[in-house]
Formats: C-alpha cells, structure tokens, sequence
C-alpha cells in the first residue's frame, strides 16, 4: 500500500515538471540525494541541513529530503514538517511532508494533518498520506491521552465523513483513499467506527466489504450493532469477506452468530473454514460441539475413506491459518486442537 502512494507522488510531481517518463528522484541533483541518503543513513538531521532543504528552490529535493526527515523519526523535524505542509505549494512534496508526519508519529502533528483532511481544496496525495498519518499517530497509547478525547473524536468523525458510498463505481483513486480511511480507523479504535465500517459491508466493492469486516474484528471495541451486518456477510459472495465477518464475530462474543457460523463450517474456501472454526472456539458455545466434533472426524483419514467425504479445508491447515500440505489427515498440532481442549468438558 505504502509503495502505491510513493509511486502516486512520483508521478504527480513528473506530470508537473512535466516529465512523467522520469522517476522522482532523478530529478535530484546527484550529490544532493547522496547526501541526503547519507543523513538519512546515518539519523542524522545534521543540525539544520537537512530541514533547511524543505525549502530547496527543487521540490525533489524538499519532497527528498521530507521523506529522510521522516525515516529518521527526530521529533525536531516536527515543526518544519508542518511548516512544509502548510506552505509547500508542490503537491508531491506536500503528500511526502504528510507521510514524514506519520513516520515521525508526533501527537504535536494531528491538528495540522486534520486541517489537511478537513480542506476541500486539498490535493488527494496530501489527504491521503494525512489519514494514513493520523492513524498511526492516534493509535499510540501515549499521543492518544495527550490530545484527549474531544480531538480523537472530532479525527474520528473527519474520518468518517471521507468513508465512500455503499452504492456507486469508485476511481482507482478513491477506492485507495477509502481503504486507507478504513485502516485508520482501525487504529483509532472509536466506538463511533463501528456503525459506519458496518455500513461498509455493503459495500459494491468486495475489497472494502472485506476491509471493513477486517476493521472490525481488530476494532477491539464492542461491536453490538454490527452483528447483524457481520451475519448477512457470512453469505458475501467474497471469500475473504466471508473470511473477515466470521472472525469479527468470533470477536464479537455474540451468541447470535453460533448458528450463522454453524453453516459456514462447509464452506469450500479454506480461510473461510477455518475462520468460522476459530470464531465458533472463541464464542464457546455448547451448539457448536457438534458440529466441530464431526468436521473434526472428517478430518480423519479413516473417516474420509470409509465415507468418500472431501477433506474439509480447514483440515489441513496449521495453526496460523496455512496449509500443512500432505493428505489433509486430522493431526493434533492443528486448528482443531485448541478447540479440542475448550469443549473437552463437554464432548
């Protein structure tokens, strides 16, 4: 994701020097970016050098020069930062003075990026490096307590405003800056997400329906309202959509999904599969037993001869989720296994 960004800045400054063919950097004078590579290398911000080049006559070198700031993480290259997003008229070296913001993670930088998304006159390379900015500012414990409440809530809600209709085609363009205003999100972790990232399931585009269910699932909030949401995706013609909401739910704890994730035990994709065994384990749910214990014994290879039933997917998958490859025979270093051991008293 990070690569696409940087390589919509390099073509976003090309096309204004009017020179698309030419990568960014190249546009550096050689011994300029060797040395800045060099500061960079070194976490070096060499006194001033380095944030007096935000204000070099190349917006190569300032958008360069932007990016080591960054990488470096010096809190002292906050300010100029923000003076550069501010008053950098460039839009390549304004997006690249945004993502230096997000790498150097200064709680002090959320008010200027939240102006930068709030602006309808602001180019999309600066907002969409705002909102991945302010997401990962935000989701630091310490930055989160220092700006309070009141500022995380109105970040939150100037997120949600940039949250694309559930109906409608979207540019490449958008559908990439809604992805990333999903992302953020999940790392504000608001209760006041969990509505709109519900609405998202809905979405037309089966990426952000599954980025959504992803959102909500590591929300770490509780996610009440968009159970039923969750439930109608298990049906989502998207396998890792299907995939996200079953593990949403079992985040959930909510014993209205048991059934729904019941019937997804048959699904024929195996993340999916797994997913819902895994959700069912962390519901821990007496219904479930079951239907665990017999896709369990479709996992033996004694089981699978005698009825001529496929090997259900998750059979064959450890417990990160990966195929173990072989026969698929039900071993108990797999995903079953920590099933196993939470309905033991029951089975």
């Amino acid at each position: 994701m990070k690569f696409i960004f940087l390589s919509l800045i390099f073509f976003t400054v090309g096309a204004a020097a009017g020179d698309t063919k030419k990568h960014w950097w190249s546009l550096i004078p050689p011994e300029v970016h060797i040395h800045i590579i060099q500061l960079e290398d070194e976490r070096n911000l060499n006194g001033d050098e380095l944030t007096g080049m935000l204000k070099h006559s190349s917006p190569a070198v300032r958008g360069r020069a932007a990016l080591a700031i960054g990488r470096i993480g010096d809190k002292r290259g906050t300010t100029p930062l923000i003076d550069a997003l501010r008053k950098e008229e460039n839009v390549g070296a304004r997006g690249m003075a945004a993502f230096a913001l997000g790498e150097i993670e200064d709680a002090g930088a959320a008010n200027a990026l939240l102006e930068v998304v709030n602006s309808s006159k602001e180019s999309l390379v600066a907002q969409v490096f705002a909102v991945e900015a302010l997401g990962k500012i935000t989701s630091i414990q310490a930055n989160a307590e220092k700006l309070g409440q009141s500022t995380l809530d109105a970040i939150n809600q100037s997120l949600v405003k940039h949250l694309p209709a559930i109906s409608g085609a979207l540019s490449a363009d958008q559908k990439l800056f809604s992805s990333l205003t999903i992302a953020a999100l999940m790392r504000i972790r608001n209760p006041a997400s969990v509505e709109p990232l519900a609405r998202q399931l809905k979405s037309t585009d089966a990426d952000l329906r599954a980025q959504a269910a992803n959102a909500l699932a590591r929300l770490r909030q509780p996610i009440d309202s968009a159970v039923p949401a969750l439930i109608e995706a298990l049906n989502d013609g998207d396998a890792d959509a299907r995939a996200n909401a079953a593990r949403a739910l079992g985040a959930s704890k909510d014993a209205r999904a048991v059934e729904p994730l019941i019937k997804l035990l048959g699904d024929k994709n195996d993340r999916v599969q797994v997913n819902a065994v895994r959700a069912l384990a962390a519901l821990n749910d007496r219904r479930a037993v079951d239907p665990l214990v017999a896709l369990g014994e479709n996992c033996s290879g004694r089981d699978q001869r005698r009825t001529r039933i496929a090997v259900p997917p998750a059979c064959a998958m450890d417990r990160g989720g990966r195929s173990r490859g072989g026969d698929g025979a039900f071993r108990r270093e797999g995903v079953f296994r920590g099933v196993g051991r939470r309905f033991a008293a029951w089975v």
